[in-house]
């Protein structure tokens, strides 16, 4: 009831709202017209930055009228006018305090803001409230209610002005950003130094014996100095950067460096100039590199332990005129003694720098090596005891490992171990492989049988078992034998694969079968010519004939026992199947005409014969084709256009290389055999697909006796 009695009061063309109201945005105080709906009755501040005090009575007696609704009107004036200025203190607080933020934290000093000269807005003054008449009694009150009246408002002091307009920060790309990066800068510097630094104390510890500047002593002394030099500075100036609350790169390039610069002492001390016994040497190697690694596991930093791993690594071979097995022992030292620092953490660049430079080295050594009596017998210990500890370790730090630093650490470490192998002698060559490679299957089996080795574990080492074997049989076998060995050690792999259903078996067993069946491509070609047939040892290719049928159907096999593979799949490998089968078939079966034929000193009169037995045999297997062709099963399809295809193929061999090749009876016996099988198979394909519609139509239902004699005639009984 207010609401329409005040406003009853006012006089024409007076208001008493204010026709602005100022809001707080992004920094700065706007002034925006007052709609309609907005009703503060109080006047705008005089300054953005201080409200001047009003006066908020509303009538002359400021007290209590008695009337509990004018003591309601007079409350509620007076909480909104408070709410006002309330609301005016914190638009004005947001806008310094965000002035203030954004100073804080700008890059650089900002310009000077170009000041504007202040716009006085001055409000129209606001008309004075006139006294409020008395209101009429209210029905069911029988007292009316007294005036009311209101002192008029005062007026803003002072002008207000808009707060100068913060300049726009300067843009920045990319480019500016990387150059101003400390991390980058310091991380850049920090290996550069230490690069230096390391190739300098190499160049003390071997260029001065070259120049004879000075003696052992002194230039392990210096060297000694200069590690222990570079370690303290690192240590101090870590305890410097912690104490200012900051983290940088130079304390961690330091510490890289100066133990680094130790390792490579202790290899001078040990395999350059003898002091040390080797086992004395490696040792101590060990010590100075875990203590390297403790500090950067402490201070959790991965690229101290990759910048120390990488420095030593690469700066070894550097110290040593003849490469040796005691090169080698130091850096398998330094690859697997390096690889508590990774426990408990994901570093896989950390592994990669452990790992790499010491399989490159120990090839190396091992391949410089290879004709002193004792130096591949001394690698293959070392390569062990490197393989060994790479399956171990990353056994033990599965749980943390990538699964491609996996891999490329079972790589790394296994990749010497079969080049030092490589380089013994015969027989414990082949020996040596197989042991190799039976240990790696026999980890990878374990592994995945019992479910405690990730993939990435399991399918590197059975990739190096693999390799192992595949080396195996080259090493034993002579040129003529290594398509046998291969091929059965495809048969096995395969067999295995269908009988466990491993993904991992399944892949290897197929990349051996690729292997073995292009190395057996060699005997088609063989005797496709007449000539290179009766040359040949074709003794062999009958048993590697043999064994690749045996092949073909253990593929078809695993194909059908592979829940992964679709049935498009199936189809193609049992297409696959019969081809390749039909060509080993037939490769078989000329060879045995040709040995058939030089037992009774008629050598060529065999070679045609089993081309001509060959041709049949292709139309027998396109006859089945089609006749099995005809059941209702999902490949039926599949056998009608491998039937199909393979008599288009049989009578392409008959006219094209038969009618050119074979000679005399041979070539009557196969036109005349595989036309006949033509005919019958044409017949015996209709008979058996009119059998199979038979059997497909349904039978009509049995008419009963009594519906016959009444179709006849004869009607019912009872009128009979």
């Amino acid at each position: 009831m207010s609401g329409p009695a005040t406003s009853s009061a006012l006089a024409p063309g007076e208001s008493a709202r204010p026709s602005h109201r100022a809001v707080a945005r992004r920094g700065r105080v706007r002034r925006l017209p007052l709609r309609d709906d907005e009703f503060p009755r109080r006047p705008r501040p005089a300054t953005c930055a201080q409200a001047p005090a009003t006066d908020h009575r509303v009538g002359d007696n400021d007290g209590m009228t008695g009337d509990p609704r004018l003591d309601d009107l007079k409350r509620l004036e007076r909480d909104f006018a408070t709410a006002m200025e309330q609301l005016y203190a914190v638009g004005n607080g947001l806008a310094r305090l965000r002035h203030d933020v954004e100073e804080a934290t700008s890059p650089t000093a900002p310009p000077q803001p170009v000041t504007q000269p202040p716009v006085a807005v001055t409000p129209p003054p606001a008309a004075p409230v006139p006294p409020i008449p008395q209101m009429p009694p209210v029905p069911g009150l029988g007292q009316p209610m007294p005036p009311m009246t209101s002192t008029p408002m005062m007026p803003p002091a002072a002008p207000w002005e808009h707060p100068a307009a913060w300049p726009p920060r300067e843009p920045t790309n990319a480019l500016s950003r990387w150059w101003r990066n400390e991390s980058v800068i310091t991380r850049v510097l920090g290996v550069a130094g230490a690069i230096v630094t390391l190739a300098g104390l190499v160049m003390l510890l071997v260029l001065a014996v070259q120049q004879q500047w000075f003696g052992p002593v002194p230039r392990v002394v210096l060297g000694a100095l200069l590690a222990l030099s570079l370690i303290g500075l690192s240590l101090r100036l870590r305890h410097r950067e912690r104490a200012a609350g900051r983290s940088g790169h130079a304390a961690l390039a330091l510490a890289a460096t100066g133990y680094a610069a130790a390792y490579l002492v202790v290899v001078a001390v040990t395999a350059t100039y003898g002091w040390l016994p080797p086992v004395a040497g490696l040792a101590l190697a060990l010590l100075v590199v875990g203590s390297g690694l403790v500090i950067a596991r402490r201070w959790d930093s991965q690229f101290l332990a990759v910048l120390l791993l990488l420095g030593a690594g690469l700066m070894v071979p550097s110290l040593v005129d003849h490469s040796s097995w005691v090169l080698s022992a130091f850096m398998v030292v330094l690859a697997l003694g390096s690889w508590p620092v990774q426990l408990g953490r994901t570093w896989p660049w950390a592994t990669l720098a452990r790992v790499l430079p010491a399989a490159l080295v120990v090839v190396v050594g091992a391949l410089a090596n290879q004709f002193h009596p004792a130096e591949p017998w001394a690698h293959v210990g070392v390569t062990t005891v490197l393989a060994l500890g790479g399956l171990l370790l990353a056994t033990l730090g599965r749980g943390h490992a990538v699964p491609a630093t996996a891999i490329a650490e079972v790589a790394a470490t296994a990749t010497p171990l079969l080049v030092s192998l490589a380089l013994t002698p015969m027989p414990w060559r082949t020996v040596l492989f197989l042991l190799a490679g039976v240990a790696f299957l026999g980890y990878a089996a374990l592994g995945e049988s019992q479910r405690w080795l990730p993939v990435g574990l399991t399918v590197p080492a059975t990739g190096v078992g693999t390799l192992a074997l595949l080396l195996a049989v080259v090493a034993r076998s002579d040129g003529s034998r290594i398509g046998t060995g291969l091929l059965v050690l495809a048969l096995i792999y395969t067999v295995v694969a269908a009988l466990t259903r491993s993904r991992n078996v399944t892949g290897w067993a197929l990349l051996v079968t690729v292997i073995a069946l292009l190395t057996y491509l060699r005997h088609p070609f063989t005797v496709l010519v007449e000539r290179s047939a009766l040359d040949s040892d074709l003794g062999v290719t009958i048993v590697d004939s043999v064994v690749a049928v045996g092949l073909v159907v253990a593929l078809a096999w695993l194909a059908h026992r592979m829940r992964a593979m679709s049935f498009a799949g199936r189809r193609v490998v049992g297409a696959a199947s019969w081809v390749f089968g039909l060509v080993v078939a037939t490769t078989g079966v000329v060879a045995a005409g040709v040995l058939v034929g030089r037992a009774m000193d008629a050598a060529p009169a065999g070679f045609r014969a089993g081309h001509a037995l060959a041709t049949i045999l292709w139309m027998v297997a396109a006859a089945w084709l089609l006749i099995l062709g005809l059941r209702r099963a999902k490949d039926s399809d599949l056998a009608v256009w491998l039937g199909l295809g393979l008599a288009a193929t049989a009578v392409a061999k008959l006219f094209v290389y038969d009618l050119a090749v074979l000679a005399g009876i041979w070539r009557v016996v196969a036109f005349i055999v595989v036309g006949l099988l033509l005919l019958a198979t044409g017949a015996g394909y209709a008979k058996a697909l009119d059998r199979a519609r038979k059997s497909a139509d349904p039978a009509p239902p049995p008419v009963p006796p009594s519906a016959t004699e009444h179709s006849v005639g004869q009607g019912p009984p009872e009128l009979r």
